[in-house]
């Protein structure tokens, strides 16, 4: 049965099998399995329910899709990005990471994606991307296409993470990335405990740090990262938001004086970086052509 995103928008795979999706793709080391204690619930009217799987020690629902992941009825627990993006205006990209197949052709905006090293696992709906090893990251183009998946002059990014580390511990964790040409936007939870958004952006560099002391994660417990900047017009500004809760932060350097040009043709975007661990469990990447107000929704 589809789920309420995919009847929503015409997901087309053009491969045959994993083995083919691999070679298509170039994915590596990608797994499929579920961990055998997250049960399966159904996909109903109210929303996705948990993923496929085969275990019997922690049911959902049926397929009249009263209960979400973990079994039960009542509502079923959703990502609060994916909620927003069902009905919001100016979404440039959108993947639920559903599977393999939501990282070749997203919801909305260009693909194919591709996963390294990463694998599928039950999230908050319905499935999500472990990014957890070294080198591990989900990324997508950036300017392949007309209009692209995103703007550097201004936009937002907004999605669920369960992080694999407290914001405490002393460990970088790469969150967000947009790189392409001489432009470079980030998101990331430093080792000092900070989330910080950064870029290099032409000849402009800076950065906006929220300090450990303003805004928590929990390890293995789901939380909303959003992340809006406004680089174009005036009043120039980056918004931090953690649960829908707006955090303060410090600006270092500058922000760009004159409007940044989009990525060049071999720009990328995702979660994760090559020489890092990655952040954890990822669901529903949506990018916006606008910054929002993320206290309204």
């Amino acid at each position: 049965m589809r789920t309420w995103k995919q009847m929503a928008f015409v997901v087309v795979l053009l491969c045959f099998g994993a083995e083919g999706c691999r070679q298509i793709l170039g994915v590596g080391d990608l797994t499929y399995d579920l961990p055998p204690e997250n049960g399966g619930g159904g996909s109903g009217a109210q929303g996705r329910g948990g993923a496929t799987s085969t275990s019997t020690t922690a049911g959902g629902g049926g397929s009249g899709g009263e209960g979400g992941f973990g079994g039960g009825g009542g509502e079923p627990i959703t990502c609060a990005a994916a909620e927003r993006a069902a009905t919001a205006d100016a979404v440039l990209f959108w993947s639920t990471l559903d599977g393999l197949a939501a990282v070749t052709e997203p919801l909305v905006g260009n693909g194919p994606g591709t996963v390294f090293g990463g694998e599928f696992v039950p999230a908050q709906s319905g499935q999500g991307v472990r990014l957890q090893g070294l080198g591990d990251q989900v990324r997508w183009p950036v300017a392949l296409a007309d209009p692209t998946n995103l703007h550097f002059a201004q936009g937002a990014v907004d999605l669920c993470l369960r992080p694999r580390v407290a914001h405490t511990a002393a460990e970088a964790m790469p969150i967000f990335f947009v790189g392409g040409g001489d432009s470079v936007l980030a998101v990331d939870k430093t080792s000092e405990g900070s989330l910080v958004v950064s870029w290099s952006l032409v000849a402009d560099n800076g950065s906006y740090a929220v300090g450990p002391l303003a805004y928590t994660l929990e390890p293995e417990a789901w939380a909303r990262i959003t992340v809006t900047w406004q680089f174009q017009s005036m009043p120039k500004a980056v918004t931090v938001a953690v649960d829908g809760v707006v955090v303060p932060g410090e600006l270092a350097g500058t922000y760009p004086e004159m409007t940044p040009p989009n990525p060049e043709v071999g720009g990328v975007f995702g979660s994760g970086r090559e020489d890092q661990l990655g952040p954890g469990v990822v669901d529903e990447l949506v990018v916006y052509g606008a910054p929002f107000d993320v206290t309204s929704d």
